[in-house]
């Protein structure tokens, strides 16, 4: 495992079996596919967003990332201290294909919500690749860009303040998987 001020890494935290179960689910029960203009732009009016994207609502894949969810609370509690609203079965998460094929990569952002009543807190992410790729490695920007190389692992979970600038680097060969969930609470709280 590691941490720091701005996120939570730890390797492996699903096995094999567990990953090839989560994908086949979500492949063959998503809601929806996320339309370009639903994404992040840039100023020119371009989607950040170079992937193809399943969304689902949370209650769909709750008991399958099940084990994730006690892990969450606590890493919020030691290390980043915000008042959480419970996990909600309406929610959705986002279930990111990035493929090598498409240079699938999403430019520097920060995941936010558009409600005057609540605030995105932490955003994790889970590493669903069945494969070996290379590329698409993650990194944030705070002051100056740092890499997290540990989270290429398959079955990682990776956990970080939604307001950090982030981004996904271009994938250059094979398929990188992931599946994103959001945590919300009170603004300014």
């Amino acid at each position: 495992m590691e941490h720091c001020v701005e996120f939570w890494l730890h390797e492996h935290f699903f096995n094999k079996e567990e990953i090839l179960k989560i994908n086949e689910y979500i492949e063959n029960n998503y809601d929806s596919i996320e339309e370009k203009q639903n994404t992040a732009h840039d100023l020119e009016g371009n989607s950040k967003k170079q992937t193809k994207t399943l969304i689902l609502r949370q209650g769909k894949i709750l008991n399958l990332v099940q084990k994730v969810i006690p892990c969450i609370d606590y890493i919020n509690n030691i290390y980043f201290g915000y008042d959480l609203y419970p996990f909600n079965e309406y929610q959705n998460c986002f279930y990111n294909i990035y493929s090598a094929d498409k240079s699938g990569n999403y430019g520097w952002h920060i995941d936010t919500s558009r409600s005057d009543v609540h605030d995105m807190k932490l955003t994790v992410l889970v590493n669903l690749s069945t494969e070996d790729y290379t590329g698409g490695v993650f990194s944030y920007f705070n002051g100056n860009e740092y890499q997290i190389p540990g989270f290429q692992k398959p079955g990682s979970v990776l956990i970080f303040k939604s307001y950090l600038n982030h981004q996904v680097s271009p994938v250059t060969k094979g398929e990188r998987k992931t599946l994103t969930l959001f945590t919300y609470g009170p603004k300014m709280k």
